[in-house]
């Protein structure tokens, strides 16, 4: 599955549909992978034992061709057992004088043309209709879509930050230095892990130096900075961030990595950017739905705190 994930990170190959291929004890495993991840398009099971899948076999969506050998009549019938639990579109397909190692000569070549029931999903893109045809008859569990995108894909790496006691001034300049609205306050040297302590807005210094009626210069940023800080980590999936901005109805969030320091920022707008580069995906990680039904809740907040 991890391979699979990798794969399908990749620009020029993430469009199409994957497929899984399993022999012997090892066709259990792209079975249960398949009730797993959604990208999993189709799968040719060969002389193997796909009743050691157990209860996922219920579950499986993807179009699946198990191929068994006519003299091996164990082996045979087991496929028949599991072909009997399965509920997708599956075919058993017999390969006459052949055991399920298929050494016989000739039985590859008979196994290699056996694929009627994946000639419409396999190979090239999935079209729209291959999709529904991988739906069970009858209510499963929901298999999970892995994220073939993270956080760290797509946020800002050059995350820049102000410290607590630096002037509102500095803050200000850094803002029109680097077009951005928004800026972590850190503290921390730079050559170390910077933690950060709160969140700076164009907004916050303006209002700031309106009701304190003093200069920039005489302004230090933890006068006006925001100390509850919402965040999300670098491993974190895109639409795992999409729902922290929503929840705390904020444009863009602070990414952290593991030990808690900053490595990055990443916005609504990069989202925004990236719904529109998937629309011709067959599988989204982000859509534009998504990010207008966020800035929807964001701006309605909004709203809200004007008109109190």
């Amino acid at each position: 599955m991890a391979a699979t994930c990798w794969v399908l990170r990749q620009p020029e190959l993430r469009d199409l549909a994957i497929g899984y291929f399993g022999s012997s004890t090892g066709v259990a495993a792209p079975l249960v992978a398949a009730t797993r991840m959604l990208q999993i398009r189709a799968i040719v099971a060969r002389g193997g034992r796909p009743d050691l899948a157990g209860a996922a076999l219920a579950q499986v969506r993807a179009p699946t061709l198990l191929v068994a050998g006519g003299d091996d009549p164990e082996i045979l019938e087991l496929n028949r057992r599991a072909l009997a639990r399965m509920s997708c579109e599956a075919h058993l397909e017999i390969v006459p004088s052949t055991t399920h190692l298929f050494s016989e000569p000739g039985t590859l070549e008979q196994t290699a043309s056996a694929r009627r029931p994946l000639a419409r999903t396999s190979p090239g893109r999935l079209d729209a209709g291959a999709r529904a045809r991988c739906t069970s008859r009858r209510p499963l569990t929901q298999p999970m879509e892995v994220p073939l995108m993270y956080v760290q894909d797509l946020m800002t790496r050059q995350a820049h930050a102000c410290r607590p006691e630096e002037s509102l001034e500095r803050a200000a300049q850094l803002m029109w230095d680097h077009d951005c609205g928004c800026l972590p306050v850190c503290s921390g040297g730079d050559n170390g892990a910077r933690r950060i302590v709160g969140v700076i807005t164009d907004r916050d210094i303006c209002m700031n130096a309106l009701f304190l009626r003093k200069p920039l210069g005489e302004l230090h940023v933890n006068e006006a900075m925001s100390r509850e800080v919402r965040t999300c980590r670098a491993s974190d999936s895109l639409a795992r961030a999409e729902k922290i901005m929503r929840e705390a109805r904020v444009r863009r969030l602070p990414v952290l990595d593991d030990n808690g320091g900053l490595v990055g920022m990443i916005s609504l707008a990069d989202l925004a950017l990236e719904a529109a580069r998937q629309r011709r995906r067959v599988s989204k990680e982000v859509t534009d739905t998504e990010v207008g039904d966020t800035l929807s809740v964001i701006c309605e907040s909004a709203r809200r705190t004007l008109a109190a």
